[in-house]
């Protein structure tokens, strides 16, 4: 896992569970799933898998969190660093 996280430079702590005790105890039912906690641990958002689009729903409860503890902000914008391609062809032979 080291190498994993150390080659996409992450600049947040990745936890490894290889029990599953973590996962059970939070009720995780896919991966990835997000927990928004405040300060004190509460969990005021969770999600679980991930589509396109779902980082605007995590952005809506961030902001509706900051803004009820009236914590300043400034804009976000989100970078779309994937490439994509229209076209792709995909042969395979079983």
């Amino acid at each position: 896992m080291k190498p994993y996280v150390s080659k996409r430079k992450y600049k947040f702590d990745v936890s490894i569970d290889p029990r599953g005790k973590l996962a059970d105890k939070l009720s995780v039912e896919g991966i990835p799933t997000i927990f928004f906690a405040d300060k004190n641990g509460t969990i005021l958002y969770r999600s679980s898998g991930y589509e396109d689009g779902y980082e605007n729903e995590y952005l809506k409860e961030l902001i509706k969190y900051l803004d009820k503890e009236n914590i300043p902000y400034d804009d976000f914008k989100f970078k779309d660093k994937a490439s994509r391609r229209k076209e792709a062809i995909v042969d395979i032979d079983f």
